[in-house]
């Protein structure tokens, strides 16, 4: 008799026990819907009395990808400014599961911002070494690299993971080297064509924007656009010269962009000015030889309105061939050939 109340003691615990653990796990998964979520999205969604109170991280302890709750936890405590309460959950995840390094990482990051950079190294390191191809981990690494301006380590970390046919590994790679180096460099020039030449069916016009950098300098550039930004804002308020002016100081910075060449040369033309306005469109027609019909617009069009018939037809015609539209007046150059230059 005492066997049987045992034993049903214990067969009422167990279950009792198993519907517990049903319980927490299943009112874990509902959380870790929006915790995994968050965590590859990077946002917060999760309200504080959840993440804080109500989820368990001891029990269960990994999440349905095998990441530990408690790295999921950390983040919103890193958002929430409660960092040495992050870096505790942080160094228990290593614990639970070493081998996926996000915990590392994170780690990383906070000793960055802490300006603790031998300890943000390390953990930087050991993340990267131990799974190479996660962007978090190249960026953190990457950014230590660039701190220590080691550039060797730098290229041997690049070696790791060139092959990869990851877009945002070469990215941040030319980016970064770029800025530890100096312009112009032929290697990183020659680098970027290689980019072009194994990605073909990428939008290649970041790359185009970052090879322009490399050939101008960093500085250069950025402060070529913050000069053209001040011109915009001159432009707009009608002082066409000024803006011409500043934007003949972008181009010393930075002769790359034919934008900064074409705006001045409409600024040229409204002030007045029309051989310099010429001579700036034919840069953009001759020199960058641009594909959309614009210079070749705007030059026919000066060109008429100052009875210059045969140049003017001549640059519409061209336009027209590029199928340019002027989206300001709706204007098609093709119309403007056919009433005007037969």
């Amino acid at each position: 008799m005492m066997k049987n109340r045992i034993l049903t003691f214990l067969i009422t615990a167990l279950f009792s026990l198993l519907i517990l653990s049903s319980y927490k796990v299943f009112e874990s998964t509902n959380y870790q819907t929006t915790l995994l979520y968050d965590f590859n999205n990077g946002e917060y969604n999760l309200p504080y009395e959840v993440y804080s109170k109500k989820l368990d991280d001891n029990y269960p302890n990994l999440s349905l990808t095998t990441l530990p709750i408690k790295v999921l936890k950390a983040r919103y405590f890193i958002e929430n400014d409660s960092i040495e309460y992050a870096k505790r959950l942080l160094f228990d995840a290593i614990k639970i599961n070493p081998h996926l390094k996000s915990s590392e990482a994170l780690l990383a990051e906070i000793y960055f911002n802490e300006k603790k950079f031998d300890s943000s190294f390390f953990f930087s390191k050991t993340a990267f070494y131990q799974m190479p191809n996660v962007n978090s981990h190249r960026n953190m690494y990457f950014k230590n690299l660039k701190l220590l301006n080691d550039t060797l380590e730098l290229d041997n970390a690049f070696n790791m993971i060139k092959e990869y046919n990851k877009v945002d590994n070469w990215y941040e790679y030319i980016i970064i080297k770029n800025e530890m180096g100096t312009k112009n460099d032929l290697k990183l020039l020659s680098l970027v064509q290689e980019f072009k030449e194994k990605f073909p069916n990428v939008n290649h016009s970041k790359i185009n924007d970052i090879e322009k950098m490399i050939k101008v300098g960093v500085f250069e550039y950025n402060e070529s656009y913050k000069i053209s930004q001040n011109a915009v804002k001159e432009f707009q308020n009608k002082n066409y010269l000024k803006a011409a002016k500043l934007y003949e100081s972008a181009i010393l910075l930075n002769n790359t962009d034919y934008t900064f060449y074409e705006n001045a040369g409409i600024s040229y033309a409204l002030f007045g000015n029309y051989k310099d306005a010429f001579n700036k469109y034919d840069e953009v027609i001759y020199r960058f030889k641009t594909n959309n019909g614009k210079s070749e617009y705007l030059k026919g069009i000066l060109s008429m309105q100052l009875n210059i018939k045969n140049q003017g037809c001549k640059y519409l015609r061209q336009s027209a061939q590029k199928k340019y539209i002027d989206r300001a007046t709706n204007t098609n150059p093709a119309i403007l050939v056919q009433n005007f230059c037969n």
